[in-house]
Parts: C-alpha cells; structure tokens; sequence
C-alpha cells in the first residue's frame, strides 16, 4: 500500500490515536504497565481506521481485545492443523466476534480498506469475511508488539530517544499544520512530516529486526547445488526450504541485540558477510512474493504512535535498571514476537506518564 490511500490510513490512524490518548493519559503522573497502554491505544486506532471511524464505545473495544486476544495465543497451534478444532472454542468464538465487528458494519461507515476488499469478493460471501479478519489480525498480531517494543527500547536508550527528538522538533518546526494550532490543541502529526522523521523510522526498522523472526519458505523448482561458505547443498525438485533470518549475525550487526538509529538510516547502506554482500541482510517483512503489503503503513504506524509519546507526553520507565523482558519464544518464525506473557505485569515494563504542560487546559482540543 503506497500513494494517496497509504496517507488517508495514515492520518485516520494519527486521528484516533488522538482520540484516544485522551482516556489513558492525565495531567498527573499516572503509572501503568507499558504492555496495556500501548496494546489499548493501538488496538483501539488501528482498527477504527481500518474498519471503521464510527465511534465504538470503550467496553467494546476491552471485548474486542479479548476476542482478539483469545485467537492470537492459540494461532500457532491453530495453523498447524496438527490439533482438532474444537479444541480451540475460545479462540474461534473470538475469530467470529472479530468477524462480525467487520462484517456487519454497514458499508456506508465501513473504511475505504474494508470496502476495497469487496471489489475482490461480495461482501455476503465466506471469502470476503475470511480476508477482513486475516488482515484485521495480521494488522493487530503485528502491530501491537511492534510498537510495544519501539516504546519500550525509546525509554530504556536516552541517547537515541534524544537524538530521534531533536529531529522530531526541526521537522515539526517546518510543517505549517502543527505549527497553525494553537499550543494546547493536542496537535495532529502529518503524514507528511512522520516521512520526514527517517532516525525515528530507521530505529523502529532496527526493533522489529530485533524482536522479529520469520523463515522464508520457498519450494524447490529444479534440482540445484547452492555453494555455502566452504560446503555446497543439495536441492531437489519439489523440496521445502526454510531461509531463517540473520538478524543476529554480528558480522553484519555489530551488537545485534541492540536497536540503533544508523543501521537502516542509509538505504544505499551494503552489508556484507564473508567478504561478500549480502542481498537480504533483513526480512523482518518477509521477502518476494509474500511480503507485508502493509510494510509502508507499519512504519508510518510506529513512528506516529512514537512521536506523538516523544511530542505531547512525559513518559519513563519506573525500574530502568531492570534487564529486558523476553518476548515470546513460542512465536519464532511467525513475525514480531510479542511480549513473553508472564511479564505482562512485570516491574520491568511499569511506566510513568503524564501529559506535557503545554497540552494540560485542553488534551483533546481542535487536535482531535
């Protein structure tokens, strides 16, 4: 998705998460856990600008994230085939739910996404319910963790939160929009200036290498040998590959567990391995065929959601000192590894926040 639809989802998304910042954040430092917070403002975003921009209210949206949630965790197991389905009834029961939010929108109030999926199929047909929601829970299994992670490495490395700052400022310095409101009108981010905020957008690229694993899987078409370092393979016709990812390789990441603005800010950038360039260095997007057709708006999506914490709010991680939760190995393979869920609640994601000064009169204002 690029062009003119990619900045109406964009500033639908930025819309809404204005919208519904406000019923998360105050003017007094408020602590919470940084898993909640980021899971209910994307959650709630997301969707409406995906789905609909009606208004839903919040009891809604809580049911919705549970449905969701209820088919997320049980998705592995679910499409390996390998389990009988009525094992799995919470989980479809939250599928249908899902479904239905999307389905039963009336066209009229339905996003222009959702009704460009009924040029594809009739919107009474099996076929089109099952492509709204695979894309509303690839939008949500993705997003979700994605930004949780961005958020989370922004408060624990000050240095690149600053640096990313700076160049948030000098870019909203330029752009006539933010700058025609008034200082307590909880300003909305331009889609045009979130393109110009390339340390912020490198840094997130460099968080989803880091939290994200997928094996590209391609079928051999002929009978090939492949030299590999000092050894050759051996692929016949008709056999399954899996190229996993070399988002740790330190040779081509220097301290890979680490994010960094630099690593994708030079799109001409070669890396290289063994002396030689490597053509794929990340597909935390998959590669080919089955790429993210969402790539672009994924990370227009996780710079908004970041600049507009780094513009209108203070925010800080209560126990800084603490190590890095995990994220959920179960998911390996199967794009941006979410948060382990043990840690939901942990100590190490407690967050402080409040709104900044400047925006305290009038959170929501003309902005929203």
């Amino acid at each position: 998705m690029q062009g003119p639809k990619l900045e109406v989802l964009t500033d639908s998304f930025v819309h809404h998460v204005n919208l519904h910042t406000k019923d998360v954040v105050r003017a007094e430092w408020n602590e919470d856990s940084l898993f909640s917070f980021s899971n209910t403002i994307v959650f709630r975003a997301g969707n409406q600008a995906f789905v609909t921009s009606n208004h839903i209210p919040n009891d809604e949206y809580d049911s919705l994230l549970k449905s969701f949630e209820e088919f997320d965790k049980q998705v592995i197991l679910i499409a390996s085939g390998l389990i009988p389905d009525w094992i799995f009834k919470k989980a479809r029961d939250g599928q249908k739910h899902m479904t239905s939010f999307i389905v039963d929108t009336p066209a009229a109030e339905r996003s222009e996404f959702v009704n460009s999926i009924s040029e594809i199929f009739d919107p009474d047909s099996v076929d089109f319910a099952r492509l709204a929601f695979t894309l509303a829970w690839g939008l949500n299994a993705n997003s979700m963790p994605a930004i949780f992670w961005l958020i989370y490495y922004l408060l624990k490395d000050e240095k690149s939160r600053s640096r990313i700052s700076e160049q948030i400022h000098d870019v909203l310095l330029e752009d006539e929009n933010w700058n025609s409101q008034t200082a307590t009108s909880f300003p909305q981010l331009s889609c045009q200036s979130l393109k110009k905020m390339t340390f912020l957008a490198s840094y997130f690229k460099d968080v989803l290498r880091t939290q994200s694993s997928i094996a590209i899987v391609r079928q051999v078409t002929e009978d090939v040998t492949v030299p590999v370092a000092d050894r050759e393979y051996h692929f016949k016709k008709g056999e399954l590959t899996f190229l996993n990812n070399p988002h740790y390789d330190p040779e081509m990441f220097p301290d890979p567990e680490i994010p960094k603005i630099e690593t994708f800010l030079d799109e001409k950038h070669v890396f290289v391995k063994n002396e030689k360039q490597v053509r794929l260095p990340s597909h935390f997007f998959g590669a080919g065929g089955s790429i993210c057709p969402g790539r672009f708006f994924s990370i227009l999506e996780g710079t908004a959601m970041a600049a507009k914490i780094l513009t209108c709010f203070d925010m800080e991680l209560v126990n800084p000192q603490l190590p890095t939760p995990p994220p959920d190995f179960e998911r390996i393979n199967f794009g941006c590894m979410p948060l382990d869920p043990r840690y939901k609640d942990h100590d190490s994601i407690k967050i402080r926040h409040r709104l900044k000064s400047q925006f305290v009169v009038n959170p929501v204002g003309v902005g929203a």
